[in-house]
């Protein structure tokens, strides 16, 4: 598949160090200690997949205004942020190295995206509705026409803009997005873009210059993206989940699963159902769990079957 690549530009947006700009007093008054007391989502085998080593941060169904904490080597939940309003948090994203966590929820009549400590403790904010992390650690913000580099204690500076990425894309784009794709990729950020004829994964670089890393999937086809992609944990491999309508007639729709890298491209690995949507890399990075049990290579072959792991899927785990 050929690379398509575009410059980018945006406007200026300005982040908020919380130093200079106090809380509402409504927000002030929203503290973890008012979450419910849960019990933390139950893993089953394989562990390995899971290692007791890592720390998890959950945002459950049942409160999803609240942030909760997994130690390492812990099974007790602990709320270390609360969002004001009752507003639905979106993510949370881990920083490469484990020690902040980025999350975006409403806010007035517009959306906050915030870098906390892994302690909850707010460290920036900014005006966004998406947030993530490239491999070296700098955030990224979305906003519903832009991305924007944080990459010092100013101001974010403008990274790509719905242009750029359209150009990209091939097709006119009306929601992308970036929180939920786990891991951090070497060539840049994966983000999933929605039009409403098409939608389609796109690589953005550091450098603000967008590369598409899929097909181009047809709504009018009945193509789509059913979950996120994930990065492997050197960051060279990413592996999409997607579906198609079932070419033998036997299911309404099937499940694939392709791979696209800087070396090779995008490769189609298999489509067979059951259903999948949910992608966790090994920690070595040989093979990866789909939620479906199924264990597959880095080549997106199927290599063994495993229990399946509970809602152990719905927490996002230090890498």
């Amino acid at each position: 598949m050929a690379l398509i690549v575009a410059t980018a530009t945006a406007a200026y947006v300005a982040s908020v160090p919380i130093a200079a700009r106090p809380l509402p007093a409504a927000e002030a008054r929203t503290t973890p200690s008012s979450c419910p007391a849960l019990t933390p989502p139950r893993l089953r085998i394989p562990a390995r997949f899971f290692p007791l080593e890592r720390a998890g941060a959950w945002v459950p169904t049942e409160a999803r205004d609240c942030l909760y904490l997994i130690n390492p080597g812990s099974s007790r939940l602990v709320a270390i942020f609360r969002a004001p309003n009752d507003a639905r948090i979106r993510g949370p994203v881990w920083s490469p190295d484990g020690q902040r966590l980025a999350i975006a929820y409403k806010s007035g009549s517009g959306f906050k995206a915030v870098v906390l400590s892994r302690h909850g403790r707010i460290q920036r904010a900014y005006l966004g509705r998406d947030v993530s992390f490239l491999r070296d650690g700098r955030a990224i913000i979305g906003r519903a026409d832009r991305l924007l580099l944080a990459d010092g204690p100013g101001a974010p500076r403008p990274l790509v803009d719905r242009v750029g990425l359209e150009a990209a894309a091939g097709f006119k784009i009306n929601a992308f997005q970036i929180f939920s794709i786990s891991g951090y990729g070497r060539p840049g950020l994966a983000i999933t873009a929605w039009g409403r004829e098409y939608s389609r994964i796109l690589i953005v670089s550091s450098e603000g210059t967008v590369a598409s890393a899929s097909p181009r999937l047809s709504v009018a086809a009945q193509m789509s993206f059913p979950g996120p992609p994930a990065w492997s944990p050197d960051g060279e491999l990413l592996l999409i989940p997607w579906q198609r309508p079932d070419p033998l007639g036997k299911a309404d729709h099937v499940h694939c699963l392709s791979r696209w890298g800087l070396k090779r491209g995008y490769r189609l690995g298999f489509c067979r159902n059951p259903h999948f949507d949910r992608v966790v890399w090994h920690p070595d990075g040989g093979t990866a769990l789909l939620n479906d049990g199924r264990v597959v290579a880095r080549d997106a072959t199927v290599r063994a079957r495993v229990p399946r792991l509970s809602r152990g899927w719905s927490v996002r785990w230090t890498q």
